[in-house]
């Protein structure tokens, strides 16, 4: 090649990424990113104790209805149009309403659960590549992992 109009390039000392600030920086970026992760499971975990707060609201109000329309269910049956019969319709439907309620409140949390959970596994890949970077900026680069691993690969396969 002729170097008289280009420049020959050789890579840097391995020494020079071994910067303070450069540790200083990495450090920072991990301690800031699992920070984040450990805030986004207690997101999930809040969210999922509302749901279960919510749903155990739902299922009192169900039984309490039950136990109405366990009440009502006798002369609502037996006797022609009564106000228990007109009760027994009304109770029968907010049962309906606090089943459908329970199922929204299952979707919603889920809704909300499946976002969180999008954010964790991004910032979890962030910190893992940043947690990778790290190590190959200390070690001396990509070729001297590559290295050290096939070496250590190749002794593996060595027959005893």
């Amino acid at each position: 090649m002729n170097t008289k109009y280009y420049k020959t390039y050789s890579s840097p000392d391995p020494s020079e990424f071994k910067d303070e600030s450069l540790d200083k920086f990495i450090s920072q970026r991990s301690g800031i990113l699992s920070s984040k992760l450990e805030v986004l499971l207690q997101e999930i975990q809040a969210r999922l104790a509302i749901r279960n707060k919510n749903i155990a609201g739902v299922d009192d109000d169900l039984n309490k209805v039950k136990e109405i329309m366990q009440a009502l269910s006798p002369r609502a049956h037996y006797f022609g149009d009564t106000p228990e019969k007109e009760e027994f319709h009304k109770v029968r439907e907010n049962s309906f309403e606090l089943e459908k309620e329970r199922r929204d409140q299952d979707v919603s949390c889920w809704n909300d659960v499946v976002k969180v959970m999008q954010e964790l596994m991004n910032t979890w890949e962030a910190h893992e590549q940043t947690v990778a970077r790290a190590k190959l900026m200390k070690s001396g680069g990509l070729g001297k992992i590559l290295d050290d691993t096939y070496s250590e690969k190749k002794e593996d396969y060595k027959q005893p």
